[in-house]
């Protein structure tokens, strides 16, 4: 028996209940998945244009299986909306350039992105695959000397230690 559900989803499943009753509870799971649906499409019109985000919210709501557990007290549609989001912020300070005004920027979209994508642990446990899909990418940018490579690990860290704390 491997476990592979966190608390997070259980928690905002628990609240959403308790705000709605089954109305919420219901309901909450196709509002994330929605949220995650835009999520994607932002991620697509930062990496390959505006024009295309559309179609990749589209094609991403149209596949039976992001439609099947928005429908669902699945934890899928939460860890998409963490994972396509972290994403976003993750794009966004890369593409940030070295003006001093945007360091305080920078830096709290390094951090929040550093965060988003460990906390994804708190809703899966199995996350952590996805994650280190962007340690090239952190290391790269540790070898370039890119600015917010140390809020993103402090974000991460502070992530990874509430997914620990959670699993434990």
């Amino acid at each position: 028996v491997i476990p592979q559900f966190m608390t997070g989803w259980p928690t905002m499943l628990a609240g959403a209940d308790w705000a709605g009753g089954w109305t919420g509870l219901l309901l909450l799971p196709t509002i994330i998945g929605g949220c995650a649906i835009l999520a994607v499409g932002g991620l697509a019109a930062r990496l390959v244009g505006p024009r295309w985000a559309p179609l990749a919210a589209l094609l991403t709501a149209a596949a039976w299986p992001v439609m099947r557990a928005s429908q669902e007290t699945l934890s899928e549609p939460v860890a998409l909306l963490t994972l396509a989001a972290g994403a976003c912020l993750l794009v966004d300070w890369v593409r940030l350039r070295h003006v001093a005004v945007l360091r305080g920027r920078l830096q709290r979209h390094a951090f929040a992105a550093g965060l988003l994508l460990a906390a994804g642990e708190l809703v899966r446990l199995d996350f952590g695959v996805d994650f280190a899909f962007v340690l090239p990418i952190l290391g790269w940018l540790w070898l370039s000397r890119r600015p917010g490579v140390l809020p993103f690990l402090g974000g991460a860290l502070i992530g990874a230690v509430l997914a620990v704390w959670d699993c434990v």
